[in-house]
């Protein structure tokens, strides 16, 4: 049954429509405005995790493996490299990257981004780096593990604007967010939603290729944060494929619209609920991730012209200049940092996300914004 919270808030969608960008759509588990697709029974495999403590030599899998992350025992400068074996012999080393995402009040660790395996990979082999002897291994599986139901709303479609029409925004009921893992066995939220102005948007990638199942490489960023690291949820609060589709990230409440506290409006100072993308910056920060590694080659057309209308939309709810330089001020601990509104994660930490070959292309993606506005 609706909450009361819920039933207003799709009375307030409904006659603030009009003053809402398009790219922030409505999407509700229990509360379907009428342009929404009806229900569905969304089907999608659990998410399966193995822990291997290995060092140099060759490991055999125990199940099929779709992405794999590394955790080290002490800090480290480089990650080192991992290549995978499928049938009889071993592909090419591929380097792993560390991770600069995390709660604002948590420990970083020294971690890796998760990477895709190879397709078909029956074992792996890692080239440490110098002075360690062994790593923490997870290996997840997002494809054929036991299936799970939820009767939801999968998705909304976004307006056609420059790109393909029937371009799809997926709720986390959509893309298969197994809703437990927020949860200790108590009921305890891992991940407590707190909620403040927005100051600034940032930009990421998953430096990584997403598999053809675009789905199962949300599922996968998704268990690896909010479990193997430990921050109680995904980091991002949106993500986008190369197909220009754009998926919900962070939970923040059984409301309409995704992101913020309530029905975003315009000039009302909306609030954002607080990720952890940005270690040390995420209060009032929203981040947005492209699925992809964008080292050597650039985001798909698809891709660009829905982050570009997704910020869009955020700097025209939050009031934000997208060329404009701002001091950010956390909320939470008073600590500054002078930024652009739309910035790059390597501008906040020391990473080459979101990639070597985007990043100095990215100057004209807040000019696109700007000449939207």
């Amino acid at each position: 049954m609706p909450t009361r919270r819920q039933i207003l808030t799709g009375a307030a969608a409904a006659t603030t429509a009009a003053l809402l960008p398009g790219a922030i759509p409505a999407i509700a588990e229990t509360v379907a405005p009428a342009a929404n697709p009806e229900k569905e029974t969304i089907r999608t495999p659990a998410t399966i995790a193995t822990r291997t403590r290995a060092s140099r030599a060759p490991v055999s899998a125990a199940q099929p493996i779709d992405f794999v992350g590394l955790k080290f025992d002490r800090t480290v400068s480089k990650a080192g490299a991992i290549r995978f074996r499928t049938g009889d012999s071993f592909g090419p080393w591929r380097a792993l990257e560390l991770s600069h995402h995390g709660r604002d009040d948590k420990p970083i660790g020294a971690v890796t981004e998760l990477l895709p395996a190879a397709p078909g990979a029956t074992g792996y082999e890692l080239d440490l780096p110098d002075g360690i002897e062994a790593a923490e291994v997870v290996a997840l599986n997002t494809t054929t593990g036991p299936t799970r139901s939820r009767y939801a709303i999968p998705y909304v479609a976004l307006p056609s604007y420059r790109q393909a029409p029937g371009t799809k925004f997926y709720s986390r009921a959509g893309w298969g967010a197994d809703e437990s893992l927020r949860f200790s066995d108590d009921g305890t939220n891992l991940f407590p939603d707190e909620f403040y102005p927005v100051q600034t948007l940032t930009v990421h990638h998953t430096s990584s290729e997403p598999d053809t199942d675009r789905k199962a490489a949300v599922r996968g960023v998704y268990r690896y944060m909010a479990v193997d690291r430990g921050f109680g949820d995904i980091g991002y609060h949106v993500l986008i494929d190369p197909e220009g589709n754009a998926y919900e990230g962070r939970h923040s409440g059984e409301e309409l619209f995704p992101i913020f506290d309530g029905v975003p409006i315009r000039r009302f100072g909306p609030k954002a609920v607080t990720a952890a993308h940005v270690k040390g910056f995420n209060s009032g920060n929203i981040g947005v991730c492209l699925l992809g590694d964008f080292t050597n080659q650039n985001p798909t057309p698809a891709a660009l012209e829905t982050l570009v209308r997704m910020l869009t939309a955020l700097c025209s709810l939050c009031d934000i200049d997208p060329t404009a330089s701002i001091t950010y001020v956390n909320p939470v601990d008073g600590s500054t940092r002078d930024t652009p509104t739309i910035v790059r994660h390597r501008d906040w930490a020391p990473t080459e996300c979101p990639g070597n070959t985007f990043a100095p292309n990215f100057s004209s993606i807040p000019q696109r914004v700007a000449a939207r506005l």
